[in-house]
């Protein structure tokens, strides 16, 4: 047997039978807010020196954020949340970030939940409009292309030998059955952003995705991964379901005691929070490392 594709099998059933430890009360939505900038690539929303939420690539140093339950959008580590730099927002007013406050209508947004992935004011239905990279955000009137995607991050880096001219890297995801999930993943060592869609037939913990990428290596070199995974709606289309649990690595060792590789594991809901299901395991993502010398 091939000893890539045994260790591949036995993390995957692992990782599935983890996945209900996690609950509702222990995890936040928050990731990296991703969109397709005019270009036709993956960038990220930021926050500069300056305090302004901006457009910059989706790399270690972009911002990640979180959904609150009080209807704002907070940057994580910071009290600060999501802000539209006037009392009385209007199309082409800027947006920063500022302390969180009580009852400001222009920290009022509502993203987690409304499906589309539209970041929306509560006060005016305006929207964060995507940034080119570099400049400011601003609000404007909601279309197809203001859909921001709550992405997780993924980093890892392998300690394998000097010799090593490429890492084998897998890709694939387990789902539930009722509706069409998408799974998509791109990042700076991904030419082409991957993506593949289940069947709406397929009983839970069906896999719907499975790439083989061939990355090149260097002792030391990290890889990065963002994910993010959509659901069908009852009219078929496409919504943003946020990826919750925060991924976790699992190395496998060789007999003689050597990493073989590392697989690490993603938990996505189905539904946004507070619109229902919370059981926070109907999707998990698998990525799979492996030092080439197991091939």
């Amino acid at each position: 047997m091939n000893k890539k594709k045994h260790f591949k099998s036995a993390v995957c059933c692992l990782a599935l039978a983890s996945a209900p430890f996690y609950s509702a009360a222990a995890q936040a939505a928050s990731g990296q807010a991703a969109y397709v900038d005019a270009a036709g690539n993956y960038s990220c929303l930021s926050v500069n020196d300056s305090n302004q939420v901006v457009g910059a690539q989706c790399d270690d140093r972009a911002s990640t954020w979180t959904t609150r339950t009080d209807g704002r959008v907070g940057l994580d580590g910071t009290n600060m949340c999501m802000d539209v730099d006037t009392a009385h927002p209007s199309n082409g007013n800027k947006v920063q970030v500022y302390d969180c406050t009580g009852v400001s209508v222009n920290q009022l947004f509502t993203w987690s939940g409304n499906g589309d992935g539209t970041i929306k004011l509560n006060s005016n239905g305006l929207c964060v409009a995507p940034p080119a990279n570099g400049s400011q955000a601003t609000v404007a009137g909601c279309n197809d292309s203001n859909a921001f995607l709550l992405s997780k991050r993924v980093v890892v880096t392998p300690n394998w030998p000097n010799d090593i001219a490429s890492v084998p890297v897998y890709f694939q995801a387990s789902a539930t059955s009722g509706y069409q999930q998408k799974l998509t993943i791109f990042g700076p060592q991904i030419a082409t952003p991957l993506s593949a869609t289940s069947n709406t037939s397929e009983p839970f913990g069906t896999q719907f995705l499975l790439s083989l990428q061939h990355l090149a290596y260097a002792p030391g070199d990290t890889y990065t991964f963002n994910i993010f995974v959509e659901r069908s709606n009852s009219a078929g289309a496409f919504q943003r379901s946020p990826v919750l649990i925060v991924n976790q690595t699992i190395p496998v060792t060789n007999p003689d005691g050597n990493e073989a590789g590392q697989v690490i594991y993603v938990g996505a809901n189905d539904t946004p929070p507070g619109i229902g299901d919370q059981d926070f395991n109907d999707t998990m993502v698998l990525i799979s490392l492996w030092n080439q010398s197991t091939d």
